[in-house]
């Protein structure tokens, strides 16, 4: 996915829906004419002087100094059913046709399931708050079938919500991992393994990773871990089922670079304490033996950590259409 299609989103999972900058389309200026063109984009009308300029004050008087270019001080509306009429033209999804059923949710349409066909839902701003009483309205509206939650950004719910909502057999799952298209369906996204809703099933004592759900269990128990401690966790394990298990302290600062939540450039002694926090949540969940060992996460002195798990313990239920 493009950095522009991801800066898109990202503004579109905001209150409210913010403007995205003309400089985040340094690059992709094809890609933004087509969002133009397809009604999903719109320059908003230019500045003028006053508005464009920096003022700086000198001794309580205020100077007009530097009048910004117009990558910077020009931006684009963005329009969320313009966004979703994208997704269901470039997916090739059909059914019932597309309606904005309020300022957060879009049926998009359906797509082809036995033996009920599988409704398509774009939601923005999903959280905790209001995931169960959305959930259900959807649910409830659409019947029968499975129902996809798209979400325009990864979405971390908590493990009581995710309990709550898990009846409902809807399954949620960020626009931003599913996209796999290009010029001139940048929109078009791989949904064949949520409409089947078939994974291949992990042993009883396996670590799952759900990237789906952003939701991690070890021998049956789900784990309680932070946005941040998932994504290295998750590091961990695919380095470890990959056959190379030893992930650097660098690659695990990039992780949490990655998933900040305020934005913030994380430290290095944050690897410590994050590495510290997931050894804890699974040796909550490990076997007695696992316990005694302590070694499910060995630290690799001046290299990084290692999961010390067999790959055929570790099964990831992945946003890109493939099961392990």
């Amino acid at each position: 996915m493009t950095t522009l299609l991801a800066s898109l989103l990202q503004q579109i999972d905001l209150h409210p829906i913010r403007a995205l900058p003309a400089a985040a389309c340094v690059g992709w200026e094809p890609l933004r004419d087509h969002l133009r063109q397809v009604g999903i984009l719109a320059w908003r009308p230019p500045l003028d002087e006053a508005d464009a300029a920096d003022v700086e004050f000198v001794d309580g008087e205020p100077y007009l100094t530097v009048v910004q270019d117009d990558l910077h001080a020009r931006s684009l509306d963005i329009d969320f059913r313009a966004t979703a009429v994208a997704i269901r033209r470039d997916s090739g999804i059909t059914g019932p046709p597309l309606e904005l059923l309020d300022a957060r949710v879009v049926r998009i349409g359906a797509v082809p399931a036995k033996p009920y066909p599988c409704g398509v839902y774009l939601v923005r701003l999903l959280s905790d708050r209001n995931a169960l009483d959305t959930l259900s309205a959807i649910k409830a509206r659409h019947g029968a079938g499975r129902v996809i939650i798209m979400t325009p950004t990864l979405r971390f719910l908590s493990p009581e919500t995710l309990r709550l909502i898990q009846p409902l057999g809807v399954t949620i799952s960020p626009v931003a991992e599913r996209i796999a298209g290009a010029l001139p369906a940048p929109f078009r996204m791989l949904l064949d393994d949520l409409v089947s809703g078939q994974d291949a099933a992990p042993r009883e004592d396996a670590l799952q990773i759900d990237e789906i759900r952003s939701v991690a269990a070890f021998r049956g128990s789900e784990l309680s871990l932070t946005p941040r401690e998932f994504h290295a966790l998750r590091e961990l394990a695919g380095a470890a089922a990959d056959l190379d298990p030893i992930v650097s302290r660098g690659a695990i600062l990039d992780v949490l670079a990655r998933y900040s939540t305020h934005g913030e450039e994380p430290r290095d002694e944050q690897v410590t304490l994050v590495i510290s926090a997931i050894k804890k949540v699974i040796a909550a969940a490990a076997s007695p033996e696992e316990k005694a060992s302590d070694a499910l996460i060995r630290t690799v002195r001046g290299v990084g950590y290692e999961l010390r798990l067999p790959a055929d313990r570790i099964w990831f239920r992945r946003s890109d259409a493939r099961a392990e």
